[in-house]
C-alpha cells in the first residue's frame, strides 16, 4: 500500500509540473475555453516581419540607454518649441501664403531658421558630351 501511495504522489506532482495554465485558458465561469487562433494570412505576415525585420542592436547597455534617452528627448533641443509648432502651424502658414508678416509669424519663422542645418553645396553632374 505504501508503494501505491508513493507512486500516486509522484504521478500527481509530475502532472502538476506538466500542466501549464497558459495553455489551458478558462472563461469567466472557470470552464475551459477554446484557445484563440490567428488566421493563416496574419500568421504569414507576422512570420515575414519577424524574418525580414532587423532588431536594433547596441554594443553596450550604455549605448542602448543613450539611444532611448535621445529618442525621448528629440523635441527638447534649445530654441525649438513643439507645442508652438503644432498650435500655430495653420495660422502661420496662411499668413505666409498671403504675404503677411506680423510678430507671431516672424517668431515662428525665426524658430525654423535658427534650427535649420546648412546644406552642403552640391555641384551639378558633369556633362558626358
Amino acid at each position: 500500500m505504501a508503494n501505491l501511495l508513493q507512486w500516486a504522489g509522484r504521478a500527481v506532482s509530475s502532472a502538476k509540473e506538466a500542466f501549464d495554465e497558459l495553455l489551458h485558458p478558462r472563461g469567466p465561469d472557470g470552464r475551459f475555453i477554446k484557445k484563440w487562433g490567428m488566421g493563416e494570412k496574419a500568421a504569414r505576415q507576422v512570420a515575414q516581419i519577424l524574418t525580414t525585420g532587423r532588431a536594433r542592436t547596441f554594443p553596450s547597455d550604455a549605448a542602448a540607454g543613450q539611444f532611448a534617452f535621445n529618442t525621448h528627448h528629440r523635441t527638447s533641443k534649445p530654441g525649438w518649441n513643439i507645442s508652438k509648432f503644432i498650435r500655430d502651424f495653420d495660422g502661420t502658414n496662411e499668413q505666409l501664403r498671403a504675404g503677411k508678416t506680423d510678430a507671431a509669424t516672424a517668431s515662428y519663422t525665426k524658430m525654423f531658421d535658427d534650427n535649420s542645418a546648412p546644406l552642403a553645396e552640391t555641384s551639378s553632374p558633369p556633362d558626358d558630351h
